[in-house]
């Protein structure tokens, strides 16, 4: 984050590794982008939470035939946000699941060596919401301020 404090804002006012006029959003943005989401019926795939397919880019998930409304099942029919999150998959020593996994972090520190972050996975039809060590390498989404 380029030194700056932690955010629980929305906007969170971080520019952190974002370019001039773009932010890292805070925990309280991605919560507001999962409501948002979820509030839509259009988004969700057979109700209750399942919106990681409206979030997940329709090409370069792990495919899965076991469950329709996860991410790596008919993956043409993924994205209808236009968010396209891409599983880049993290590192945390040495890299992994890539092409699986895909995880973004927020502005919001739990404390001097977590923070919060997203996930989504492509076994599952959920959007994850976690705290992960400082130290493992995740993806940043920025928002334009």
């Amino acid at each position: 984050m380029h030194g700056a404090s932690s955010s629980t804002a929305n906007p969170s006012g971080v520019q952190g590794v974002c370019p001039n006029g773009w932010h890292v959003p805070s925990d309280a943005e991605w919560s507001q982008l999962h409501g948002y989401v979820e509030s839509h019926s259009e988004y969700v795939c057979s109700g209750d939470y399942n919106i990681a397919k409206a979030l997940a880019a329709d090409h370069g998930w792990q495919i899965t035939a076991d469950n329709e409304c996860a991410v790596g099942y008919d993956q043409s029919s993924n994205n209808a946000t236009g968010f396209s999150a891409l599983p880049a998959g993290g590192c945390n020593g040495s890299y992994l699941n890539f092409g699986s996994d895909a995880y973004f972090w927020s502005a919001t520190e739990r404390n001097d060596y977590e923070a919060y972050y997203r996930s989504l996975f492509y076994l599952d039809a959920h959007v994850g919401w976690n705290i992960g060590s400082k130290s493992y390498g995740f993806s940043v989404r920025c928002l334009r301020d």
